[in-house]
């Protein structure tokens, strides 16, 4: 059982390169200040440092004294490719939901991939950093890592009673999909510093949460890009300032309205520089979560930067037909 200040997850024992580690997925350790981590029999296990896989969202905690945890180590499969194929059954044993118990969820392999497996277990919140047991072998072919919810285009209408699809589904369904990452696929790994992880993380959540402000207000959602404090102050300076005479020319008002959209691209531009090159994680740079990706953040940022440049344009032509 993992527990961090921001959520609750899984972890398995296992060795990996002959050594004893807590095998768990590398966004559990997220922006927690710390992980407090316990066997199934209540006792706390003390990890000594943290090595992330390249390329998977991969954790190993190698334990502080192994012979203290009393578990013996999980089976792992050295070759998921050939001890498993589609439609083995499997189970997902874990931390389901946070309820602090273990509990598991049943289903089968439904695609294999080179670093990847996608099995029909419904497993959820909690779970990550569960093993996912082949049946048949009792070997972890993977670590259940996230779910992911599509819509998709039904192939034909033959399989609705009525032939033919409702109004309401208008021939879309939502489709849920289960993901977990094979740790025999791991070829590369990288030793994680705690502190240096902690202050990447927060640098890309700051980033990010900038990012949703000023799209909030390029949107006309200004109460929620007011809980920014640095747009809040924009948006504050541009109503004081804008607070002029009636008899105001419009040209004034115009000029306040192109010091504001300037303030906008000044704000947009904060840390692009910085976030394109510091030397991340490997997570934070291939992640597969639009949240901790810095490349998906850095080409949300430019996107922005894109509509307030057209703003801007837009600004400056309208000005110049205001007379003075």
């Amino acid at each position: 059982m993992i527990e961090g200040n921001k959520g609750l997850a899984t972890g398995f024992i296992a060795k990996v390169h002959d050594i004893p580690v807590i095998v768990t997925n590398l966004h559990v350790l997220g922006d927690n200040d710390k992980l407090s981590i316990k066997t199934l029999q209540g006792d706390p296990i003390a990890v000594q440092g943290v090595i992330g896989a390249v390329g998977s969202d991969i954790a190993l905690l190698r334990i502080a004294k192994p012979e203290g945890t009393g578990a013996a180590p999980l089976a792992t499969a050295t070759n998921v490719l050939s001890s498993s194929k589609i439609g083995d059954k499997i189970v997902v044993v874990g931390n389901r939901l946070g309820g602090g118990v273990a509990t598991q969820v049943s289903g089968r392999i439904i695609g294999l991939g080179p670093n990847r497996l996608e099995v029909d277990a419904a497993f959820q919140p909690g779970n990550s950093g569960s093993p996912i047991f082949n049946v048949s072998n009792g070997e972890v072919i993977g670590v259940a890592t996230y779910a992911e919810t599509v819509t998709v285009q039904l192939e034909n209408t033959k399989s609705n009673p009525a032939g033919r699809s409702s109004p309401a589904d208008n021939g879309l369904k939502r489709e849920t999909r289960w993901f977990g990452y094979r740790l025999d696929a791991v070829s590369k790994w990288e030793s994680i510093d705690w502190n240096q992880w902690q202050a990447q993380t927060k640098q890309i959540n700051a980033f990010r949460a900038d990012s949703m402000a000023l799209r909030d207000f390029l949107v006309d959602n200004t109460r929620s890009a007011r809980t920014n404090a640095r747009m809040n102050k924009i948006l504050n300076d541009f109503e004081t300032r804008l607070k002029l005479p009636r008899n105001a020319a419009p040209a004034a008002r115009m000029d306040e309205v192109k010091t504001l959209v300037s303030a906008l691209k000044g704000f947009a531009n904060t840390g692009v520089s910085d976030l394109s090159s510091s030397q991340f994680y490997d997570y934070f740079r291939s992640s597969l979560y639009w949240e901790t990706s810095v490349p998906e953040q850095l080409k949300f940022r430019n996107l922005i930067i894109d509509a307030l440049k057209e703003s801007e344009a837009e600004v400056r032509a309208y000005s110049e037909t205001i007379h003075y």
